[in-house]
């Protein structure tokens, strides 16, 4: 492929391949002219190019404190940006003082312990019959069988009849237990008893210091059918079951009154114990001097009566 030739161009009309041999000598030659401007063939030589204007120091100092202006500005910028981001990554700081750990403190004690839990509470206490019997504030204390239950003792020939429960109150004076002890033999009776203190009995708390303690005690229901006049023997058993269950008010009366039917030294050993149990000084220092032997009774009577006490 030609080309048509180009006055401008020094190497115009002259076909250069890389497989090629280098050109003669007078096709140098002429080359060369055109380059350096002395041409041979009559046409112009090439004009060379204008000579580069050098920048001058002061330009150049003031392209270089412009570059560096950018440069600084574009620094301060990515900083700020920077900054901002980070502010509103943390959470504002709190103006308001904040009081001191007082465990912080010089020669502050280590902080205490929370306290241990309550112990549980421990078994009601066990009161006399008659004190537990100041606070009912409902309910008859007499309870008589049925009339089925009357027959049933009649054809039995059961003249009379005594049972015998543990009655427990809560802290709010409710019944909270009622356990038999001792039942009469008749079920309908037994059932009744308990069917009527649990549903007719009511009671005050039982106060120890101001405080209201859970309490029992044991109740004795003595039923007569039929009763005698008087018969010693009858009111000795009823003293010791009222003993047993340490009634001793109930004792120190059937003790008195078996004692007033038919004299007995047993009787009025009943009595004397019912009265020192209950603090009765005037009834134990008449009873007191017949019994004066007796370790067993001048130990129980004790701070009642003052001949007990001396050798």
């Amino acid at each position: 492929m030609s080309r048509e030739p180009d006055d401008s161009n020094p190497l115009s009309g002259v076909e250069l391949h890389a497989w090629s041999p280098p050109p003669p000598p007078d096709q140098v030659d002429a080359i060369l002219a055109r380059l350096d401007g002395t041409r041979t063939d009559g046409i112009a030589p090439v004009e060379p190019m204008a000579p580069i204007r050098p920048v001058s120091r002061r330009r150049r100092a003031v392209w270089i404190a412009a570059g560096v202006a950018l440069a600084a500005a574009a620094a301060a910028v990515v900083i700020a940006l920077a900054v901002g981001v980070e502010r509103a990554e943390d959470p504002a700081p709190d103006p308001r003082p904040t009081a001191p750990d007082p465990a912080l403190r010089p020669g502050a004690s280590a902080p205490r312990p929370p306290p241990p839990p309550p112990a549980p509470p421990g078994p009601p206490a066990n009161i006399p019959p008659t004190k537990f019997e100041t606070l009912r504030i409902a309910g008859a204390k007499q309870i008589v069988p049925d009339d089925a239950t009357k027959t049933e003792m009649d054809r039995d020939a059961k003249a009379r009849l005594i049972a015998s429960f543990k009655l427990c109150l809560d802290t709010t004076g409710t019944i909270s237990e009622i356990k038999p002890l001792k039942l009469s033999g008749y079920p309908a009776y037994d059932e009744k008893l308990i069917r009527t203190i649990r549903d007719t009995w009511k009671y005050l708390p039982y106060l120890v210091k101001g405080t209201p303690t859970p309490v029992c005690t044991a109740v004795t229901f003595v039923y007569s059918q039929n009763p005698v006049a008087c018969d010693a023997d009858v009111l000795i058993d009823e003293a010791r079951a009222a003993g047993g269950l340490n009634q001793w008010k109930l004792m120190q009366q059937k003790a008195a009154e078996s004692n007033a039917c038919a004299p007995s030294r047993l009787a009025r050993q009943l009595e004397l114990l019912a009265a020192c149990r209950l603090g009765d000084k005037d009834a134990a220092a008449k009873l007191f001097p017949e019994f004066s032997t007796s370790s067993q009774l001048r130990q129980t009577c004790i701070g009642v009566v003052p001949e007990a006490s001396s050798p």
